[in-house]
This record gives C-alpha cells, structure tokens and sequence, in this order.
C-alpha cells in the first residue's frame, strides 16, 4: 500500500472514532448520574416527574414511588423511572411551618406615577 492509501484509512478511522468517544462518553456520565439520583431517592424528598408534576415521595417500593402531589395531597403511585428531577433534598431540612413573607422593593413614590 502507498502512503496516500495508509492516509485514507486512518483519516476514515479518525473520523469514526473521534465521534464515537465524544458523544458516548458525556452520555454514559448523564445516565450514570441519572441512575443515581433514582437510586437515591428516599421518602420526604421533593421531586418533579417529567410531566411536570411537584410533589413529595411518601413511600419507594421497587420500581415505583406513592407520590403526594401538592397542594391538594393526592397521593398518585408512579414508576421511578417517571422522575426527571429531585427538587430538594429533604422535606425534613426544610421546615414546612416556615412563612415567607414577601417583600416587594418599591421606590417608586406616588409623584412619579
């Protein structure tokens, strides 16, 4: 084989391989991570399910998790697989009976309305 046809081969083999790792590796890693936060996941934790449902987990068996939708507690049995994300960590850290009170920053005085 001449050089421009030892060129030829290697340029094809780049031209697979590069691509191969770029996209596989970053997406072995997502679903790494995404299989251990579903493994993580515990009652009291908040979540969001990929329909875009909020609520907290009451109780995980298996494959699939009783869910608390707020604000009206209706409990809804999904499979785990049904998480897009965990909201926060624990509904324990965050003390439930905490008030916010909101504050609106108005500098606005009546005579530039």
């Amino acid at each position: 084989m001449n050089q421009q046809t030892m060129l030829l081969i290697i340029l094809v083999v780049v031209m697979f391989v590069v691509p191969y790792f770029t996209v596989t590796k970053p997406q072995k890693k997502q679903q790494q991570l995404r299989k251990q936060m579903l493994d993580s996941l515990k009652k009291g934790d908040e979540i969001m399910t990929i329909g875009g449902f909020f609520g907290t987990i009451k109780s995980v068996k298996d494959d699939r998790i009783i869910l608390e939708l707020s604000p009206d507690k209706v409990l809804a049995e999904i499979k785990i697989d049904a998480v897009s994300e965990k909201v926060s960590q624990d509904v324990e850290e965050a003390d439930e009976d905490d008030e916010y009170e909101i504050v609106i920053d108005d500098d606005e005085t009546e005579e530039d309305k």
